[in-house]
């Protein structure tokens, strides 16, 4: 971000440390509170390792690659909606959004007629 605009600042929104991907998604303290139940390993990469891993069952893969997604997706969010003066919120509000999003994305794949996550709900309820 710093090489895109050189006058904003490098430090993390939520912690004031340095910003950079890994600190902003995985080692914040906001961040690894948001990430309370998800497969949290660390490092990016192994993450990214992990999300590309097609041996493993289809419908888990698809949660946690969807969970991974949605959880970038909030925390990336919060970030810019308070560096452009928003009212920040808890992490246990983003959990919440997290937690309403996937059942709700399951459920809308399921009414579109596909039938290959029809055991998601399941899954997701059985694991969360």
């Amino acid at each position: 971000m710093l090489s895109w605009n050189i006058g904003a600042t490098g430090s993390c929104i939520f912690c004031g440390e340095m910003e950079s991907r890994n600190h902003l998604f995985l080692d914040c303290e906001y961040s690894e509170e948001v990430w309370y139940g998800e497969v949290l390993l660390g490092k990016w990469e192994d993450m990214t390792d992990l999300l590309l891993d097609e041996e493993q069952d289809m419908i888990p893969l698809f949660i946690l690659k969807y969970a991974f997604q949605t959880t970038v997706y909030w925390i990336w969010r919060e970030r810019n909606g308070r560096r452009h003066g928003d009212k920040p919120a808890l992490p246990t509000r983003m959990q919440q959004f997290i937690d309403k999003q996937i059942p709700n994305r399951l459920t809308s794949i399921r009414k579109m007629g596909d039938g290959r996550y029809k055991a998601g709900l399941q899954t997701w309820f059985a694991n969360s």
